[in-house]
Formats: C-alpha cells, sequence, structure tokens
C-alpha cells in the first residue's frame, strides 16, 4: 500500500486561545492522518503557549515556534516552512473549524494535476453559513473579485472545482516544490494579500490555483483584524496590492494596473475625507508614500521574479482567471471596513 503523502499544517497565532482551541479540537478529528502541525505563536499573551503544552494535542504532532513579538503573517508563515517537512504545504488559520475529509480532499486534488500548485476549499463563514470564499478572480481594476462572497453555498456554481487567480490564506494546500520555486510570502508584506501575491507568483511559474468545493471548512473571518485599527488594515492592504503589482505584472500590463490603482487610491483619499475618515485618507496615502520610498527594493523583486521566475505571459492566465468588473461589489467593498477585513 502507498504511503500518504505528510502534510505539514502551519498555523499562526496572535492572542487567540479560545480560537485556536477550537480550531485544533477539529484538526484532531480528520480522516488524514500523516501530518505534522507547526504553530507559530506571535508573541501571544493569552495563554496560549500554555494551552499548547497539555497532553490532549500530543496527537497531532505540534511543532512550536515562539517569537517574542508580532512578526506578521507572512514572517511567521516563513519561519514555519523552514522547519516544515512535509511533501505539501497547508496554510491554516487560527479562527477556523476544519471538516472531517476536507484534507484528504485537497490532497486527492492537488494529486490529480501535475500543474495544479495550490488548492483553496469551500471557505464558508461559522456564524451564518453563507459563503465567504470560492477563491478570487482578477478584474481590470486591478482589485479582486472574491467569488461567491456572502452567497447560498449550496448553490451550484459554488459546487464546481474551477480555477481561480487566487486562494483565501484561511486555507489553502500548497505543494512544496511550488514553494521552492517561487518562495512562500514577501517578508514586506506584515499582513494582507500575501496570498495573493504568492499565488501570482504561482501562476507566473506556470502552475495552476484551484478551488476545489468537494473540501469544507468554516471560518469565522477576521477575528485578528477586529482588533486592529482601519488604518492598519488599509495601510498594509492598499501598500502590498500595489507592490504585488509592480513585481508580477509585465510592463504594458503593469502601466496600466498601476495607474488605475494609484487613480482609485487617490479618489479614496478624497472620499473618506468627506466622510469625515481622516485615518483612513492618511493610511491610503501612507501606502502610496511607501511604495514610492520603496521602489528600488521592489523593482529588485520585479526583476528576480520576471527574469528567474516567469515562464508563461500574461495573457496565457489572465483570461483563464478574470471576471467583469461590478462596480457595486467594489463600492461596497471598498466603504466597507468589515468586507474589506474579511478578504484581504
Amino acid at each position: 500500500m502507498k504511503k500518504s503523502h505528510l502534510v505539514s499544517i502551519i498555523i499562526v497565532n496572535f492572542n487567540g486561545l479560545q480560537l485556536l482551541k477550537e480550531c485544533l479540537a477539529s484538526l484532531k478529528k480528520i480522516t488524514y492522518k500523516n501530518i505534522e502541525t507547526i504553530i507559530v505563536d506571535n508573541g501571544s499573551t493569552d495563554g496560549s503557549l500554555e494551552e499548547l503544552s497539555k497532553k490532549r494535542y500530543q496527537t497531532l504532532g505540534i511543532k512550536l515556534i515562539k517569537n517574542k513579538k508580532n512578526l506578521g503573517f507572512a514572517e511567521a508563515n516563513n519561519q514555519a516552512f523552514k522547519k516544515a517537512l512535509g511533501d505539501f504545504i497547508l496554510l491554516l488559520n487560527n479562527d477556523t473549524v476544519v471538516t472531517p475529509n476536507f484534507l484528504k480532499v485537497l490532497v486527492n486534488k492537488i494529486n490529480s494535476d501535475s500543474l495544479i500548485g495550490v488548492v483553496q476549499p469551500k471557505v464558508i463563514f461559522l456564524d451564518n453559513k453563507r459563503l465567504q470564499s470560492g477563491g478570487a478572480f482578477f478584474t481590470l481594476m486591478g482589485f479582486l473579485y472574491y467569488f461567491g462572497y456572502g452567497q447560498d453555498p449550496s448553490e451550484e456554481k459554488y459546487n464546481k472545482s474551477m480555477q481561480i487567480f487566487s486562494g483565501n490564506g484561511a486555507c489553502i494546500l500548497i505543494k512544496r516544490k511550488i514553494i521552492n520555486r517561487v518562495s512562500l510570502f514577501d517578508k514586506d508584506f506584515f499582513a494582507y494579500y500575501e496570498e495573493t501575491d504568492f499565488c501570482h507568483r504561482a501562476w507566473l511559474a506556470g502552475y495552476k490555483v484551484v478551488y476545489e468545493p468537494k473540501a469544507t471548512i468554516y471560518h469565522k473571518g477576521g477575528q485578528t483584524s477586529q482588533r486592529m485599527a482601519e488604518s492598519f488594515i488599509f495601510f498594509h492592504s492598499f501598500k502590498n496590492r500595489l507592490a504585488s503589482s509592480i513585481k508580477n505584472f509585465e510592463s504594458f500590463k503593469l502601466l496600466k494596473i498601476s495607474a488605475l490603482l494609484i487613480s482609485i487610491y487617490l479618489s479614496l483619499c478624497v472620499i473618506y475625507l468627506i466622510k469625515l475618515k481622516p485615518g483612513s485618507t492618511v493610511a491610503i496615502a501612507h501606502a502610496l508614500i511607501w511604495n514610492f520610498v520603496n521602489i528600488n527594493s521592489t523593482l529588485e523583486k520585479r526583476r528576480i521574479i520576471q527574469s528567474k521566475i516567469r515562464k508563461v505571459p500574461d495573457k496565457a492566465y489572465l483570461s483563464l482567471i478574470s471576471r467583469p468588473l461590478n462596480f457595486r461589489y467594489y463600492l461596497n467593498m471598498l466603504l466597507d471596513k468589515e468586507v474589506l477585513l474579511e478578504n484581504e
């Protein structure tokens, strides 16, 4: 009998004791048993470390990385990957509850095609049982379209496997060789958009990102973000979106996307001033300034990506994973903090 592939499950935790307990309790019930669990604690002070020392978690084969301070989601995942032994890497948020067969389904899917590099399950909100994510598609505005957000997950169109531009960072399974090929997360992305930046590089390297609805998890969504200021969320999400575009798109596409994004950012600065939200205006302006100040570093990353990672032109994959614009959708997303933090 062929031995199953080892899956390294990586969970980043920051003062999420109760969330983490529920997540680990669900992991103990999964049917796919060849796993190791790596938990990176980003300086929690809520008793998370003491909880993880209990015997009840021994069956999960937990490796614990203790950070003295919060290094952010991206760098914490990078730390864990360096210690991971698995053929596959599962990135899982601490505010998720998984179903027993989800991992088996994801592994079967990612093994079904040598070109599949990343697989995302169906992600359902834990509280209202509506769909949070069926993956994200690219749009001409440079922002993402989050497929099925807030819809009934039983609808037929959300129960078909398909190629997507980006998986949702709440739960994605990745082939280890893809990470070896394109690296994991940009260390300058403290939080937000890091999984999209990674998935974009996977596409550039010639691999596919796929949504597999036969695998299901539940996600509370934004539990860590809800403790953060709106200005923090806006700064990092807007900063990283623009930086990712500069790094990854071909020159002609980049000119159009960056011009659009900068125009939208400036327009939003004015809108938030009118709405008497100067903090949001400052955050978006700060995101623009950061990109200008750090342009040399970003261009060096771009040089490496375009010369060493890219194997396919933009037109080869964007036609597969793009969706038409829906201006009402974007207006709601950009002006509603709750919608934004659920999807970044």
